[in-house]
């Protein structure tokens, strides 16, 4: 067999290049599972509890679920606890706007469509643009106007998280072998850690390319 290479050292660099799908891509995450109802409220909210002096009836109207969720769009399904929601009734979902999450400051918060809905019947699905919510909690629920008056849902909530590239690096910067022979066809082995030293997990193909450089 041909020798090809007959050296007293060989200096080996490891070159480490990862491959992963992309970066930075939200996930969203409900407090419920997705297709799960909220129960119906109950609880009447009094107009002096909420930060904006509004009043709302819960008598068991209305529930909220998240139908599904596609890319940055987040579905949310309003439906009645009862037959259908009466003639002439408008929906709004309403999404924290500001650190305080409880029901009463959620019910003073933007409004989404900020038209609203007109709709009468069982169930209707609103989808929200989350493009702008990348990271955090926050806190959706549904309001029903109606000529009897205004009702409102319990709460979803909705947690954003935005994936982060981590940081490999090799342990390993060098290696040298002694006396080393490769002959033709033949195999040259090493050891090569590789550790993560950054702030999220990775889950993906790593891939080291070796160059070597002779010591004369």
């Amino acid at each position: 067999m041909k020798t090809i290479l007959l050296l007293k050292k060989l200096f080996i660099i490891p070159l480490l290049f990862l491959v992963r799908s992309v970066w930075g891509q939200v996930t969203y995450s409900p407090s419920l599972p997705t297709g799960t109802y909220t129960n119906c409220s109950t609880t009447s909210v009094s107009s002096s509890s909420t930060t904006c002096g509004i009043g709302y009836l819960g008598g068991s109207f209305m529930k909220l679920n998240v139908n599904s969720i596609s890319g940055n769009t987040i579905n949310f399904r309003i439906a009645s606890c009862n037959t259908s929601f009466p003639t002439g009734t408008t929906i709004y979902l309403k999404e924290q706007s500001g650190s305080n999450n409880a029901v009463t400051a959620v019910l003073c918060g933007n409004n989404f469509p900020s038209s609203g809905v007109s709709f009468s019947g069982q169930s209707t699905v609103i989808s929200y643009d989350a493009s702008g919510f990348t990271n955090g909690t926050k806190r959706f629920l549904a309001i029903a106007i109606t000529a009897s008056g205004r009702y409102y849902s319990n709460p979803i909530d909705i947690t954003a998280t935005t994936s982060i590239a981590p940081a490999l690096k090799s342990e390993s910067s060098c290696f040298v072998l002694d006396n080393t022979s490769i002959n033709e066809g033949g195999n040259l082995s090493g050891n090569i850690t590789v550790r993560n030293i950054g702030n999220s997990t990775y889950n993906g193909t790593v891939t080291v390319f070796i160059l070597f450089q002779p010591l004369k």
